[in-house]
């Protein structure tokens, strides 16, 4: 299996003081228990999910993506960022085209580092401070600069964009800012940044922002899910780990380097949210935690029954009978979510283990009848190589 250290290459993520203000407003929200750590369990797909299907990507010989960090389904197509590119694959994996613009032209990026989907494809270039704009056939239509650095975007209905830059330096030494296109400027900033942090808060957050009656934004080392209304973000939902909270003081500790944090983190087992995703539908609240400084769970609260579960592992009821289980870690926390689906992203040869691991465990036998029963597995299996692709797991709700 690889393993993927979960540092950003590009930028720094970290902890910023709350206003006052917002420190009050974080004790009117709802909260959301976390339980003992020791209650996690394996959940079936079956429980979670309506659809779960295994997508192979196409793997032409000098269309080979490499690792995958983030996945926009629209209208049929995956849309999937890699270092230097973005592909587009249709619902069936089939390659339809790529746009791998890396230099220094109008029409050229240094590094993507982030990408959105509005009515065109906008990539974002933090070193250049620009976003890039194609159309959804990947033809180049225009570029446009921005006066700070960011990482991560997202663009709201009305026009203007919301940027995210975690520690990195900016004038107004905030972490989030709401820019107006049209204006050119900058009509809110928000949560400060604590430069002492800068050493040791490195974590690559996966997806900060998710529509879902609006736009909620989380970031690592924040308990509190946040809920953006008139121009700034204001507490939603707050994570209540009880005793494996991070006491505030540990974040004003000066540690080296982050291997150094989450060796304290892991010696007292505090629990907390890095690496950032959540997630709301109709039925769950959903989102990654972290334990262990380096331990994945994922804490799913149901609507309907008012119940919250640590799961540590989904199991494949749904292709492999039961038989294949799905860890929770860094390497499959989901590329792309949105409020109908999510996906995961698994490299092939670690599908290949997987699937190896299961015809293993249930014999020549019951492996047979597997396939029997579910051809598309079977064809996926039979044509997968370690140098394939990786495959993608598209889990509807």
């Amino acid at each position: 299996m690889k393993i993927y250290i979960p540092l950003a290459l590009y930028a720094l993520f970290f902890i910023g003081c709350s206003t006052n203000n917002e420190k009050e407003d974080i004790y009117k929200v709802p909260n959301l228990k976390l339980g003992n750590i020791s209650n996690s369990r394996a959940l079936k797909a079956s429980e979670l999910f309506k659809t779960f299907k295994f997508i192979p990507l196409e793997s032409k010989k000098d269309k080979l993506i490499g690792t995958i960090s983030k996945v926009i389904l629209h209208k049929d197509v995956f849309f999937i960022k890699t270092k230097d590119n973005i592909t587009a694959f249709n619902i069936k994996g089939k390659y339809i085209f790529d746009i791998s613009s890396k230099g220094e032209g109008s029409n050229e990026y240094k590094t993507i580092s982030d990408f959105i989907i509005s009515d065109n494809i906008e990539i974002l270039d933090h070193i250049s401070g620009k976003v890039i704009v194609f159309n959804l056939t990947g033809k180049f239509l225009f570029s446009w600069k921005y006066p700070f650095i960011a990482t991560n975007f997202v663009k709201m209905p009305d026009g203007n964009y919301v940027f995210y830059s975690g520690n990195a330096p900016n004038d107004d030494n905030s972490m989030v800012r709401v820019f107006s296109r049209e204006k050119n400027s900058v009509i809110h900033s928000q949560f400060p940044i604590k430069s002492q942090n800068a050493r040791y808060f490195q974590y690559d957050d996966h997806n900060n922002f998710i529509f879902y009656k609006g736009l909620n934004f989380t970031k690592s080392g924040d308990n509190t899910i946040y809920k953006f209304s008139k121009n700034k973000f204001t507490p939603y939902l707050n994570v209540d780990f009880g005793k494996y909270t991070i006491p505030d003081n540990v974040f004003n500790q000066n540690f080296n380097d982050v291997l150094e944090f989450d060796n304290y983190l892991k010696k007292n087992e505090y629990v907390g949210i890095f690496n950032s995703m959540y997630l709301e539908t109709d039925h769950f609240k959903w989102l990654v935690i972290t334990y262990h400084a380096d331990q994945k769970l994922y804490l799913i609260y149901n609507k309907k029954h008012g119940e919250t579960v640590l799961c540590k592992a989904i199991i494949d009821d749904i292709n492999f009978d039961g038989n294949l289980s799905l860890p929770v870690s860094f390497n499959t926390i989901p590329t792309g979510i949105d409020n109908k689906s999510l996906v995961i992203s698994i490299e092939s040869e670690d599908f290949l283990q997987m699937v190896q691991e299961v015809k293993n465990k249930i014999g020549d036998q019951a492996w047979n009848k597997l396939l029997t029963n579910h051809k598309d597995i079977k064809q996926i299996y039979n044509t997968t190589t370690l140098s394939n692709n990786p495959i993608l797991i598209l889990a509807g709700f």
